[in-house]
Parts: structure tokens; sequence; C-alpha cells
């Protein structure tokens, strides 16, 4: 084989090998649905999805926890709702009961249904929801108030992330909601002493129970509004991190992900390419066999 010859056929081989190349690869694309399988494939694409990733990694992580904040917020305004509505029932009783045509015995039997009143109150601040104690701040694996009441919890308030780097408070102060931290009344020791005055039949104490009660509905009402803001923002956030993550996995695969149709025209292309190299590469060596003979 001369020198010219060899060049050729080694110039064939090499031919032939790139062609066996793209038609693995238009194969591979077609057969796996991928077009980038590795960053090797190709680097720029395969950073950029990367990072597509990871935003959708985190835009799940946000929608997820903060759906999750969105069901424990709407449990707690449910029992804020049930603390409302005894709170407004002992205030019936109180003026009520405060009216000097009631007697004694009226009046211990309203105290039995204010101590109820207690009790129930007593339950839903005690409440749990996805087995954690939601009215005790930090200190989440205790009941946040014992049986007299006394408030165990702590002034923390647990944050979730709405938006990257953007928090929201998923709770209240219960120290100041219930207990009426900051000039306010204490929601449970109101019902208790309003419990006694009709138990002792203290007309002046229930009295003075109707305007404590008129603060505690209030601070009731509103810590209900900042759950109520609080679950507008983790509603809002369920929203925009569900389309931010479902964009990212748009781009995502828009960089990986191989077009059905544009693979197979590729693996056709392909094909023929492979087709003519190999019938170059044999009509070399024949040629070279022949000058040889």
């Amino acid at each position: 084989m001369r020198i010219s010859d060899k060049l050729l056929f080694l110039r064939g081989q090499k031919d032939l090998q790139a062609s066996k190349t793209r038609y693995a690869k238009a194969q591979a694309a077609l057969t796996t649905g991928l077009q980038v399988r590795r960053a090797a494939d190709d680097p720029g694409a395969a950073a950029l999805a990367v990072r597509h990733a990871a935003a959708r990694r985190r835009h799940e992580d946000i929608e997820r926890n903060a759906g999750r904040a969105a069901d424990t917020v709407t449990a707690m305004d449910a029992a804020l709702g049930d603390v409302n509505d005894a709170l407004v029932r002992a205030k019936q009783l109180a003026v009520q009961l405060s009216n000097d045509t009631y007697d004694a015995a009226q009046r211990a039997e309203a105290a039995t249904e204010v101590q109820a009143l207690f009790d129930t109150v007593l339950g839903r601040l005690n409440m749990r929801h996805g087995g954690r104690y939601v009215f005790g701040g930090a200190k989440d694996d205790v009941p946040p108030f014992d049986a007299s009441g006394a408030y165990q919890g702590d002034q923390s308030v647990l944050q979730v992330e709405v938006a990257p780097g953007l928090y929201q408070d998923a709770q209240i102060r219960t120290d100041v909601v219930i207990e009426g931290g900051s000039g306010g009344v204490n929601v449970l020791t109101v019902l208790k002493d309003l419990a006694s005055a009709l138990a002792i039949d203290d007309t002046t104490g229930i009295q003075q129970a109707v305007g404590d009660l008129d603060t505690a509905i209030e601070q009731v009402s509103a810590g209900r509004a900042r759950l109520g803001t609080a679950m507008n923002a983790f509603d809002e956030a369920v929203r925009i991190s569900r389309t931010a993550a479902d964009r990212a996995r748009l781009a995502e695969s828009h960089l990986t992900e191989s077009d059905l149709v544009e693979a197979a025209s590729t693996l056709a292309y392909a094909q023929q390419g492979l087709e003519a190299a190999i019938a170059a590469t044999s009509k070399s060596f024949e040629s070279s066999l022949l000058d040889r003979m």
C-alpha cells in the first residue's frame, strides 16, 4: 500500500469512527429520551441543567413547606375560632347573670357552664397538629398549658420560607394573644375569675368580667387576623413556587430531553452517514488491494 493510499485509508477509518459515534449518540437520544446524559455530551447545557434542577428543588421545597404551614395555620385559626365562640358565650352569661333578677343558685349553675367553657378553651389551646403542639412556640413537644391554665410555652414564633430568602410567621405569640402580654388580659384567667364570681354570687366580679371578656375577644380576633395574613401568604407561596418549579422543570427538560421527532430525524441522517462512511471505507480498501495486485 503506498503512503497516499495508507493516508486515505486512515482518513476513511477516522470518518467511519466519527460516523459510528454520531450514530450511537443519535440512537441513545432516541431510545433514552435524553440528549444530555452526562456533562461531556454538552458541558454548557449540562451546567445550565444543573442550575435549573437546583432551582426546581428549591421551589419544590418552598411549596411543600408552605403547604404544610398553611395547613397548620388553618388548624390554629379553627382552634381560635372555638376559643372566640367560648368567650362570646361566657360574655353572654356574664351580662345575663349580672342582672339582679338572678339568684345565687342560677349563678352557680352558670358557673358550671363557664367552667366547661374554660375546659374547652384549654383543650383547644393544647391541640396538636402534625404531631406537635402548635400554641407553645418552640416548645412543641409538651402541652403549652397545664391543667390550671398556666402557660408553659415560650415566646418563639416559627417562620417558614415563602420565597427564596423571604420568611413568614407560621404561628402567633400565645403569650400575647392568650396571656395578654403588652397590656392585655389573660384569657384563661378571665374565664376562671368569671366562674369563681358566679359560684360565690359576686355580682361585682361578674360585671368586671364583662369588660375583660371584651378585651379577650379582641385579642383573639387580632390573633386570628394575623393567622389570616399568614394563610394568604402561604397560599400565595404555594401557587408561585409551583409555577416557578414547573418553569425550572421545563427549562431543564429543554436542555436535557430529546425532541422525539428531531431525534428520529437525526438518527436517520446519522444512519445514512454511517452507511456512506462504511461504503467509502470499503471502496478505499478494495482500491488499495487492487493497486497491490
